[in-house]
Parts: C-alpha cells; sequence; structure tokens
C-alpha cells in the first residue's frame, strides 16, 4: 500500500514538474525586437513590427522604414502648364530627411521638389512635407513663401500621392504647384504645373 502512494505521489510530483513546460507558449520565448508585436499563428509565433517599423536581418522590428528614404534623389520630371500649356522636362535633385522618431515615425522632409526658384526675399522655399508608408507616399496641400506686399500667391501644392518601388529604390510621384506673380511689366502672372516625375537613388 506504502509502495502504491509512493509511486502516486512521485507521479503528481512529476505531472506538476512537467505543468509549466506543459503551458508555455510559442510567443513566451519569441524576440520580435523593440518596436515588434508576437502573435501566435498555428501554434507559432510571428512577429510583426509596430506602423513605422521593418525587420532587420535578425528578423527584429529595429529599422525605421523612413531610414532608407533619407540622402539625394535624382528627379526626372515631365511637366505641363495647365494655364499655358506649355510643356517642360526636368531634371534636378531633392534631398530628403526623416522626422525624429520621437515626433513622426512616417513623416519625411523634402528639399528641392518642383526645383522652384528662391522666395522674393532670397529665402530657400521650405522643406516639403510628405508622409511614406511600405508603398506610398503623400503630399498634403501646402503654401510656400507666400508674400501679399508684393502680390505674390507663394507656392502652393496641391495634396498629391504617389508610389514606392522599395525593390528598384524608385518614387514615382504626380504633383501640381500653382503661383501668381507680378511679370517684368507689372501684370500678374499665373503658373500652373502639374507634373509627373520619378524619383531615383543616384
Amino acid at each position: 500500500m506504502k509502495y502504491i502512494q509512493f509511486l502516486l505521489i512521485s507521479a503528481c510530483c512529476s505531472l506538476i514538474l512537467l505543468l509549466p513546460t506543459a503551458c508555455k507558449k510559442p510567443c513566451d520565448k519569441a524576440d520580435c525586437g523593440t518596436y515588434g508585436n508576437c502573435r501566435e499563428v498555428d501554434d507559432e509565433a510571428v512577429c510583426t513590427c509596430d506602423v513605422g517599423w521593418e525587420k532587420n536581418s535578425s528578423e527584429l522590428c529595429e529599422i525605421r522604414s523612413t531610414d532608407k528614404f533619407s540622402g539625394t534623389w535624382a528627379v526626372a520630371a515631365s511637366c505641363t502648364d495647365q494655364v499655358s500649356f506649355d510643356r517642360e522636362s526636368l531634371t534636378y535633385t531633392v534631398d530628403i530627411t526623416a522626422e525624429d522618431p520621437e515626433v513622426n515615425v512616417r513623416r519625411i522632409y523634402i528639399q528641392g521638389l518642383g526645383d522652384l526658384p528662391e522666395c522674393l526675399d532670397g529665402s530657400p522655399i521650405d522643406q516639403v512635407l510628405a508622409d511614406v508608408s511600405i508603398n506610398s507616399i503623400t503630399i498634403g496641400a501646402l503654401t510656400y513663401c507666400a508674400n501679399q506686399a508684393k502680390q505674390f500667391s507663394g507656392f502652393k501644392f496641391s495634396a498629391s500621392n504617389g508610389s514606392i518601388n522599395t525593390a528598384h529604390d524608385e518614387i514615382s510621384l504626380d504633383y501640381r504647384v500653382a503661383w501668381t506673380k507680378l511679370n517684368d511689366s507689372g501684370e500678374l502672372e499665373s503658373v500652373d504645373w502639374l507634373c509627373e516625375s520619378t524619383w531615383t537613388k543616384p
């Protein structure tokens, strides 16, 4: 009888020791990185990254998506003036910097978009703000360099959407920028460029 009790006690103890292991879930040991989250799919641990972050070579969510855009891009644009219907081909460069991740992980700043002249006071046009995701880029409607005293409307960018081909480091963006100013004859002159552009990393 004592032997049977001993066996029962031993079996119970063994079962208790095994329970923590048996109750562990796939995500318990998974490391998804600082900006990743684990979820269980078919008894497997699957890591997904927070918005604005991607996996590195170790499959950890540690890379900010906007970092890949930083630097200089070569732009080829075909523009049509919606007032005069004149067409012009432009080639220029833009410089992109990423926003501080503590502020916005999806925002970038574009310096030089449109190859526009300086503001009337001689200062350079402000950086154009854009939001990027995995395969799209969006520019909001913004006006830069307006000067009412000199009857200059400022450079008015319309809201625009484009696509991103991350495999080939290429951005396609149709953007529109318009302005009204006094010409050399003292008359108001309007310009309204609609441009189809392709950006590539040199």
